[in-house]
């Protein structure tokens, strides 16, 4: 089953393009799965690679290692959203969590904001993916080796970085 592109949902092509998609232009496209392999959905069809559902609990265990990640952020703070859960710094999300199912199978992931590392992220690949909105990235997160965690708290930092107010940013160690 084909899930449908939405109304106002952005396509991004090569090269960073960009196209309104609002229902009825491009002619026969009516699902993600009709756009051209180097485009991508974001809005109401997809968030970034992934397609939208219901979501689903995110794993504690999951939870428990991006709290880690995120403890020795000055002021930062976790907010439980339905079934997902985020980091906020003073009213900006730095951190979003969230489990979706995927083609049959439920994918963990955290979003977050990135400047300079967004296209080599992106160049990455898997577990990299775009995010729902400029300058942010999804990453799949797994409570197993193939996540590197040291990582994921580095780019945690780093998106706090660019939310926080200077003066609590000079507090990182």
């Amino acid at each position: 089953m084909t899930r449908p592109v939405g109304r106002s949902t952005l396509l991004i092509g090569p090269a960073s393009r960009v196209a309104a998609f609002d229902g009825t232009r491009f002619g026969s496209l009516a699902s993600h799965r009709d756009l051209p392999s180097d485009w991508v959905a974001v809005g109401n069809g997809l968030t970034g690679d992934f397609a939208t559902g219901a979501d689903l609990p995110v794993p504690t265990s999951i939870v428990v290692r991006v709290h880690a990640a995120c403890a020795h952020l000055p002021e930062a703070h976790e907010e439980h959203r339905f079934e997902a859960v985020r980091w906020r710094i003073r009213g900006r999300t730095l951190a979003h969590l969230q489990s979706r199912e995927v083609e049959d199978q439920v994918l963990t992931y955290v979003t977050f904001h990135a400047r300079e590392e967004l296209d080599d992220l992106l160049a990455v690949g898997h577990p990299f993916h775009p995010g729902w909105g400029p300058g942010l990235i999804a990453m799949v997160l797994t409570d197993d080796d193939a996540t590197d965690w040291d990582d994921v708290r580095e780019l945690l930092t780093e998106s706090y970085r660019l939310l926080a107010p200077k003066k609590l940013v000079a507090r990182l160690p």
